[in-house]
């Protein structure tokens, strides 16, 4: 059922509605979408967009330089920044204690994320966007795995 809310003393509105669900015997998977109306991030249109302030929640990317070690942004599903600077999957970030592992291929290229959640879920990063020079920008969600190995993609 769609809600809405006006924050005071800014009157910014915000909508959020769920016009797609589905219950397996196991997990709900379903659809969302979020309008913010002091949203400050840029949609990108060549990729993935929705228009300014809509997010939803199977957009997911982390910003990168294409390093396989370097400071990363992940943007969250329906909104949200999240810097990670330890990319090796040891140290947790400090404000919601999820772990980054970079993946690299056998000759030491970026071939994607993964994400470490507490209860054992984790989140893949395997869509790899390379702009005009080949070095990879962004990395989206391809995979959701909860903490039994079940899988949605």
């Amino acid at each position: 059922m769609p809600d809405w809310k006006v924050n005071e003393p800014n009157i910014d509105l915000r909508l959020h509605d769920e016009p797609l669900a589905y219950q397996s015997s196991v997990a709900r998977v379903s659809f969302q979408i979020d309008y913010w109306q002091r949203d400050d991030r840029t949609p990108e249109t060549n990729v993935f967009t929705m228009g300014v302030g809509w997010e939803c929640s199977w957009k997911s990317y982390i910003a990168t330089d294409g390093s396989t070690n370097d400071t990363v942004v992940l943007y969250g599903a329906g909104g949200g920044e999240i810097l990670f600077t330890n990319l090796d999957g040891t140290a947790p970030n400090y404000y919601y204690n999820l772990r980054m592992l970079s993946l690299a291929d056998t000759i030491g290229n970026l071939s994607g994320f993964e994400v470490y959640y507490p209860s054992g879920a984790k989140d893949v990063y395997g869509f790899l966007v390379t702009n005009i020079s080949g070095t990879v920008s962004k990395a989206y969600l391809s995979q959701k795995m909860d903490a039994h190995g079940r899988t949605t993609r």
